[in-house]
């Protein structure tokens, strides 16, 4: 592994928070970006403040930007103070663990991950580059997030990790994996909708329609045709989406006005990355959230596969598995979300069956037994987006146990 010096807030980051930031080659020709933001100016106070990894929260979106500026660091995309960033909190790092986004890129084609566990091995590789260019927050309670498609990478690093530490083959304090509308199961959302439960709300030919695509998607599967499934997926989420006359893909409520397209395809973030972030932070390589079909198929290939064991698996570790829900996300509905927690397969998973759900404010809804912990709250597939108040006051619950 190849790593170039770190870069501190002696040399000036983007604002006036302390920040560290570097780029490593984790192997040959793979070179990814991390960036952290303290949570105050003073060592002290930072080392006191949970460590939050803060991972892509979509598909092919650097976190470095949209996590950053568009969502919870210390600046807007107009470089002004942001009145709810979580640096309040959280000590954050960011880092482009998606060769091809944000500033992390390969010298070739070759050079991208070939499987999600190899983008796994990739993200703990800049993990423990981090750790050891900024040893004070190896003790630092420490707390990985993700979103969406990002959570598959994100599990993948979670478990690799949790075994690591547990072997004492990296010296860190990592407790908790939290993950929003987690891709566990294309293959099940697609099937969610064939349900005959769900027949009474589409038209005869619709329906015959969503069965087709869900049988379709199950042949896909079998095969491992995984890109054809990624598309029956985004077939059968545009068609419930056209019956319902919804605003987006992304939120079965019809009074969401949301244009997510601003967050996927944003001009301003994109040239606040290559002229003033770049220049600032010294980078010699573009920041890019608009990427070629060479990353996105093979990006879509991988997130596609089911990843069900790798959550069983982690459910064995001593880490805690958060996961959250949008009670009204259509990408991955709250009822397929439910049925997969309820199905890990691991010691407590009668317990967790039995265990009793509660709500917290009126608006969230809890759920756990031993080191699974699930939420449900009002939002679509992009909780952050929809809901960042009840998201972060989840995350706070989790980092204050």
């Amino acid at each position: 592994m190849v790593t170039k010096e770190v870069k501190s807030d002696e040399e000036k980051g983007v604002g006036s928070t302390k920040q560290n930031w570097s780029e490593v080659t984790v192997r040959e020709g793979a070179h990814y970006f991390w960036w952290l933001y303290h949570t105050s100016s003073s060592k002290a106070i930072s080392k006191n403040k949970p460590l939050l990894i803060s991972l892509p929260t979509g598909i092919l979106n650097g976190a470095s930007g949209v996590n950053n500026f568009d969502q919870i660091g210390p600046l807007d995309v107009d470089l002004n103070p942001r009145d709810n960033t979580w640096l309040k909190d959280f000590n954050i790092l960011f880092i482009d663990n998606i060769l091809g986004c944000g500033f992390s890129y390969v010298d070739n084609e070759t050079n991208y991950a070939s499987s999600s566990d190899q983008m796994g091995e990739d993200t703990f590789a800049v993990i423990k580059d981090f750790f050891n260019k900024v040893p004070e927050f190896r003790t630092t309670p420490t707390y990985m997030m993700s979103e969406n498609s990002g959570t598959v990478i994100t599990a993948k690093t979670a478990l690799i990790w949790s075994q690591a530490q547990k072997n004492k083959q990296i010296e860190s304090n990592l407790k908790a994996v939290v993950l929003g509308a987690p891709w566990v199961s294309l293959v099940d959302v697609v099937n969610f909708w064939a349900k005959p439960s769900n027949k009474d709300k589409f038209s005869e030919e619709e329906f015959k329609g969503i069965e087709e695509r869900a049988r379709i998607a199950t042949e896909a599967e079998e095969k491992g045709k995984y890109w054809e499934l990624f598309h029956l997926l985004i077939s059968q989420v545009v068609s419930i989406q056209d019956h319902y006359k919804l605003n987006n893909v992304f939120n079965l409520s019809p009074s969401i006005t949301t244009n997510y397209s601003e967050f996927v395809k944003n001009d301003k973030l994109k040239s606040l990355m290559n002229n003033h972030v770049k220049n600032v932070l010294r980078l010699g390589h573009e920041w890019k959230n608009n990427v070629d079909s060479t990353v996105l198929m093979g990006y879509g290939e991988t997130v596609a596969k089911p990843i069900k064991q790798t959550f069983d698996q982690i459910l064995k570790t001593d880490v805690r598995l958060v996961v959250i829900a949008g009670e009204n996300d259509l990408f991955i509905p709250a009822p397929s979300v439910t049925s997969w927690v309820n199905s890990f397969n691991w010691e407590n998973k009668e317990a967790f069956q039995a265990a009793k759900q509660v709500d917290i404010d009126n608006k969230i809804s809890m759920k756990k037994y031993g080191n699974l912990e699930y939420y449900i709250i009002e939002a679509g597939h992009w909780l952050i987006v929809d809901n960042p108040q009840d998201l972060k006051k989840v995350i706070i619950r989790v980092t204050q146990e």
